[in-house]
């Protein structure tokens, strides 16, 4: 390291309670790169401007006294720590360290902006700002946490980064505060709400421990809860009928119960669902689709709804614990099986699901049949009104099709299934037996759908 015997620079006076140029971490150097350290505004007193004595200092350094920064390029032969010695004018001495160094700095790998947002299960009792700001509101008096990713910032050669945090004017956090660099949380209790409280954080990073070398800076005001997401009544969400020995899904897409300040949330207003489906074995949960699915056993029906926990999430980072309830309900048809039929190209078919109603049934529903292949759905129809498939059978390339009869209940909206093969063989190849050209098959299910 080169250095020069005594830099003399023209510097504000050290004002007491300020921040001592010891106690200051100064940027890293790099070789080849330009340098520019700025000091805290704090560290001195405008209203004197004695002069100070800097010795030790590198040659390469130099400082820009109406900008209160160091600033150079430090060249191979510097690499290295040396420390700068300061004597003020009152006889006092100071002195801070200058590291140069070959190695590259570290980079943000996961901005802030990335990691404060709504739904984020590191930050507990704080409520993430809207984009584009970067911060976190915590209600007064309330305890918090917000954590970051220990990879916020990386080195290119997967160096260890050292983590720190400061005010945006180098102060140390205030005692209502602390960051811990092993869980990289910043954990506390709000002060009382007396006056607005907001703080500037920078989140630092280091290669080197003790200096500086990249932050990221994000903003956390005390301040009274809004936004406040609640239940409307008791009801909390819709509950979800479905039909027992029949697999299911649903989509958790509305939020009847739920408000936002009063008004009615909507699908956008949700940033996170977790539901809690440990009570019910037979009940899986999809977080990244916001759905459920099931077989539920036919043992259920007529049971009381299986009632799952669920925790919504507001884009405000409000969080919100209400119910889903699940009610296995009987299906709709009489049986899960109807005897396959077979019929002839040429013949007409007329078959009626009637028998195949449940007796039990208390409400109307609303029958409609789904086709497979899609080409048969040319020539069979379905009549609602006397509840019949019709059709007249055609020469085709395929020989069997399969009719799926969906019923929606209109009371409870549960959708219940049949299914019904049917076999085509010509004329040539098919008996048909005495007063008959045809024979239909039929499996009765249920299927759920939320009502």
């Amino acid at each position: 390291m080169r250095c020069s015997g005594i830099l003399v620079a023209i510097l504000p006076v050290v004002v007491r309670g300020a921040i001592p140029l010891s106690e200051q971490r100064p940027l890293i150097a790099r070789v080849d790169q330009p340098y520019s350290w700025s000091l805290s505004p704090l560290t001195f007193n405008d209203a004197d401007t004695p002069y100070i004595s800097l010795r030790n200092a590198p040659d390469w350094l130099v400082y820009d006294n109406a900008t209160s920064t160091f600033r150079g390029r430090p060249s191979t032969e510097d690499v290295g720590v040396t420390t700068v010695r300061v004597r003020k004018h009152d006889g006092t001495n100071d002195h801070f360290l200058v590291c140069v160094t070959d190695m590259p700095p570290p980079t943000v790998h996961i901005p802030l902006a990335l990691q404060l947002v709504p739904g984020n299960p590191s930050i507990s009792s704080g409520f993430t700002f809207p984009a584009p700001s970067v911060g976190v509101r915590v209600p007064p008096k309330w305890s918090f946490s917000i954590g970051f990713d220990g990879n916020t910032f990386i080195t290119p050669d997967g160096r260890k980064i050292f983590y720190y945090a400061t005010l945006d004017n180098g102060l140390p956090l205030p005692d209502w505060v602390a960051f811990n660099n092993w869980t990289m949380t910043f954990d506390g209790v709000a002060p009382p709400e007396n006056r607005p409280v907001a703080l500037s954080i920078l989140l630092h990073g280091s290669d080197r421990w003790g200096f500086r070398a990249i932050h990221q800076q994000f903003e956390l005001v005390v301040g009274p809860r809004t936004h406040l997401l609640g239940i409307d009544g008791t009801s909390g969400l819709e509950t979800v009928n479905v039909t027992g020995g029949v697999p299911f899904t649903h989509s958790i897409q509305t939020f009847g119960g739920l408000t936002i300040d009063g008004v009615q949330v909507v699908s956008t207003n949700v940033s996170r669902v977790e539901v809690n489906v440990s009570s019910v074995p037979w009940i899986t949960f999809d977080n990244t689709t916001r759905t459920i699915a099931g077989l539920p056993p036919t043992s259920a029906i007529g049971h009381p709804p299986c009632i799952l926990p669920v925790l919504i999430t507001s884009d405000y980072n409000d969080t919100v614990a209400t119910n889903l309830n699940i009610a296995v309900l009987p299906s709709y048809f009489n049986t899960a099986f109807i005897q396959p039929l077979n019929v002839s190209s040429g013949s007409f078919l007329t078959f009626s699901t009637q028998p195949y109603f449940s007796h039990a049934r208390s409400s109307l529903a609303v029958v409609v049949p789904r086709i497979i292949p899609r080409a048969a759905a040319s020539w069979l129809s379905y009549n609602s009104a006397n509840d019949t498939l019709s059709g007249l059978v055609p020469r085709s390339t395929y020989n069997e099709v399969n009719v799926t009869f969906y019923a929606t209940d209109l009371e409870t909206h549960a959708v219940s299934a049949v299914s019904m093969l049917l076999s085509i063989a010509s004329n040539e190849t098919l008996d048909p037996g005495p007063g008959t050209t045809h024979m239909v098959v039929t499996t009765a299910s249920r299927r759920e759908q939320p009502s």
